[in-house]
């Protein structure tokens, strides 16, 4: 069977399947982009939004924010089926990352649109990066993930105002610690559909 690149699937609902060639895992299709967006609880606003404002105008030149966020904490992972909304797959713990950066926008901090369920390294390396490939405006065949390397890139498909956004989420998402990751996830895949495949048989 060919071996080589496996394009996204849409939606964000998980790991996808792998296949078999010659006992080796051979693809890993993450279902994650598009993204919807997710709607927002309707008690954000009083526990979050007007506390965090509230804090904002009293403290217009301050660069740390109370975490008013993580009042939410859980409805964010729920929001997100405990997904990491770059990598694609199921975390077993996360944190809720500010896609736009807190540093470089204020007005953001404290708005449910912001926020993103993300695998903790994964936040630390994205950390502050002005640019970043948002998964609520990605669009199917954009990126794809090599079934072999289990490496991320982008396809033709790419729109050329986002190179450069793409150049900084390819650092993270293809961070050694995180390809790793990504491989005991396919290796778990492939020990289950096997022992799956041999009950069957049996």
């Amino acid at each position: 069977p060919e071996q080589g690149r496996s394009v996204f699937r849409p939606l964000l609902v998980g790991m996808a399947t792998l296949q078999e060639a010659g006992g080796q895992a051979r693809g890993l299709a993450d279902h994650m982009f598009p993204l919807a967006a997710r709607p927002e609880p309707p008690n954000f606003d009083a526990n979050v939004r007007q506390p965090g404002r509230t804090w904002l105008t009293a403290n217009p030149h301050s660069s740390s924010f109370p975490a008013h966020w993580n009042k939410m904490r859980a409805e964010v992972q729920q929001a997100f089926d405990s997904r990491c909304a770059y990598l694609g797959h199921w975390i077993s713990s996360g944190q809720v990352d500010h896609f736009k950066p807190k540093a470089l926008f204020r007005a953001d901090v404290y708005e449910w649109s912001n926020y993103r369920w993300c695998e903790a390294r994964a936040n630390l390396l994205k950390n502050k990066k002005p640019e970043f490939l948002d998964p609520y405006q990605m669009q199917l065949g954009w990126m794809e993930i090599d079934s072999v390397t289990l490496e991320f890139s982008v396809t033709d498909a790419l729109p050329a105002n986002f190179v450069a956004a793409a150049a900084a989420t390819l650092e993270v998402l293809n961070d050694k610690e995180l390809v790793r990751g990504r491989q005991r996830l396919a290796d778990g895949y492939q020990r289950t559909f096997a022992g799956q495949r041999e009950a069957l048989l049996n």
